[in-house]
């Protein structure tokens, strides 16, 4: 028990040191683990101790391993940006592969004169850039990222269709597309609430287990 308590405070420590070290906020830490800042101020107080799973998702973002974490340091090392950098560097080349696509297809109808409004083949780019960005949101980011990321695919998408309607019937009418817009946004802006709501009924009653544990 005692050794089993010892764990538990080098873990808090840790976890602290790191969390400052990366300039990260108990909140912003909680969000990326997509747990509750009640849950982390528990971890961090040494009143538990997070599972297995989770101490692999804290090593993993920190660029740490796991004995950096379950042993006691003098000091904290500054923290590794490579892996972090290498998160970006993934997103931007697989955006850039995106346009490098858009640009070959847009060279073959030059060369082949192919009778099309060919600059809308780069119109087209913006949406598909804007679906790797919810992707790699989804596996990297938190959920603000993730609505912004996805709101940006109704415009951009509902912006390209509108153009690529236009230019093939020049209805004044193609505009209407853009009504899509509203229930899909709402629907975005419910989700992101239900998430939100979530992680507060979350809190709640890990502060009810709390007190019921104090009493």
């Amino acid at each position: 028990m005692e050794k089993e308590n010892e764990i538990k405070a080098i873990v808090a420590e840790n976890i602290v040191k790191y969390r400052k070290a990366n300039n990260m906020t108990q909140l912003q830490f909680a969000e990326k683990l997509d747990y509750t800042d009640k849950a982390i101020s528990k971890w961090e107080r040494g009143e538990s101790i997070p599972d297995l799973f989770i101490l692999m998702k804290i090593v993993d973002m920190f660029g740490i391993t796991l004995n950096d974490l379950i042993t006691k340091h003098d000091e904290i090392k500054p923290p590794k940006t490579k892996h972090k950098t290498s998160k970006l560097l993934i997103s931007c080349l697989s955006i850039g592969l995106v346009w490098l696509v858009a640009t070959i297809v847009f060279s073959f109808l030059m060369i082949f004169e192919v009778k099309y409004d060919n600059w809308m083949v780069f119109v087209f780019a913006v949406p598909v850039s804007s679906i790797l960005a919810i992707v790699f949101s989804c596996i990297w980011g938190n959920h603000k990222v993730q609505f912004f990321s996805i709101s940006s695919i109704y415009y951009t998408l509902c912006t390209a269709c509108f153009l690529q309607a236009y230019l093939s019937t020049k209805s004044p009418q193609s505009w209407f597309i853009f009504l899509i817009i509203a229930p899909m946004q709402i629907l975005t802006i419910l989700w992101y609430i239900f998430i939100r709501n979530k992680k507060i009924r979350k809190s709640y009653q890990e502060a009810n287990e709390n007190n019921t544990d104090n009493n």
